[in-house]
């Protein structure tokens, strides 16, 4: 947290110092109007959640950090209203519902984090580029870089992630 001190002796002079706090807050806590992104041209966000039958609930995390998460068991995800990217993070999302319900990977087995976090951003990668959304893909490369692991790229299921993201773009046709 940012901390002003003033100079008594010298009121022209003050510097900024950084203390850590153990007590935040979340953005839920405070009050502003609801951020709304821009509409994407011919896709709508909220036709393509009822069209794949997922719900979206409040972001409940405090963790500013984290852009979003998805509960794939219960078809529902959330994003942080201060997401740095908010419709590529509910692409991501998506793709978590869409492919690491339990029950849709009993033909693979339990995938390891770096599996599931590269396939559900290759997925936003795909459906960002497909609907001509270039802003975040320098990001969408780095993440996926990040989370890959010395075996990851043999383990994600490709086939599985051109799926999804083609029923997410289904899914989110403007009418």
């Amino acid at each position: 947290m940012p901390v002003t001190i003033k100079d008594e002796a010298n009121p022209d002079k003050a510097k900024t110092i950084f203390i850590a706090r153990k007590n935040w807050f979340g953005l839920s806590q405070t009050d502003g109007a609801e951020y709304t992104p821009e509409p994407i041209p011919g896709f709508a966000i909220a036709t393509a959640l009822a069209g794949l039958g997922i719900t979206q609930e409040p972001y409940a995390m405090v963790d500013g950090n984290c852009q979003g998460y998805a509960k794939p068991d219960k078809q529902v995800i959330a994003i942080n209203p201060i997401a740095s990217d908010p419709t590529k993070t509910t692409f991501h999302e998506l793709a978590h519902c869409l492919l690491h319900d339990g029950a849709q990977l009993a033909d693979s087995g339990e995938l390891v984090r770096s599996v599931k976090e590269v396939e559900a951003e290759l997925t936003a990668y795909l459906v960002s580029a497909a609907l001509g959304l270039a802003d975040g893909l320098d990001y969408s490369r780095q993440y996926i870089q990040s989370w890959m692991q010395d075996t990851s790229l043999e383990k994600v299921r490709f086939g599985k992630v051109y799926a999804a993201a083609d029923k997410i773009l289904k899914a989110g046709k403007a009418a």
